[in-house]
């Protein structure tokens, strides 16, 4: 998380117990086994719930890729790589599953578009991409605005931006360039194969 050491962001995320509750929602959206994409990893706090997969972590940071590497060091199915995924660090039709999780507060409508096109290059025909991110709601717990405080990145969307009126369609239609059956969208659970 930007402004925070990795070992901090690990600290505060353990002490509110989000580290097993994003391994069971992760986990209950993810198929086993194949390789998978953890797009935006961080530190690679959670990888370890995904070792029935070849799971690849890629994020910017190498402060956070470094500290990665050296919790799993010896993990011969667990990589971890700093790299800008518009450089086309994976090769084509490469991941069965993308997890693009805890991301999407930070960027803008035009770079998520953008590296949504670049996660569709890497991804296998009937491969899908799952866009997991916190968005605001009325009701939300004490606990969940905090934690938000504190990871809030400048571009948070509410409920209604992130629905199909607002927010999927331009995105859908942005990807046009994709073959339809790489642009499939789960309005339930939001995310785009």
């Amino acid at each position: 998380m930007p402004g925070l050491k990795p070992y901090l962001w690990n600290a505060v995320q353990r002490v509110f117990g989000a580290p097993e509750f994003k391994r069971n929602l992760y986990r209950f959206v993810l198929r086993a086994p194949g390789r998978l994409l953890d797009f935006g990893c961080a530190t690679g706090h959670i990888a370890d719930a995904f070792q029935d997969f070849e799971y690849y972590g890629l994020d910017l940071d190498p402060q956070s890729i470094e500290t990665a590497k050296s919790r799993f060091a010896g993990h011969l199915r667990m990589h971890f790589l700093a790299a800008d995924l518009h450089k086309r660090p994976f090769q084509a039709n490469f991941f069965d599953e993308i997890m693009f999780a805890g991301t999407v507060h930070h960027l803008t409508d035009e770079l998520l578009v953008s590296l949504l096109k670049e996660l569709h290059f890497c991804l296998k025909s009937g491969g899908r991409i799952h866009i997991l991110d916190p968005v605001p709601q009325d009701g939300d717990s004490a606990l969940q605005r905090s934690m938000r405080r504190l990871d809030r990145g400048r571009y948070p969307r509410s409920v209604p931006h992130v629905s199909r009126a607002q927010l999927l369609p331009p995105l859908c239609s942005r990807l046009r360039g994709l073959p339809p059956n790489r642009r499939r969208l789960d309005p339930a659970r939001k995310s785009l194969s």
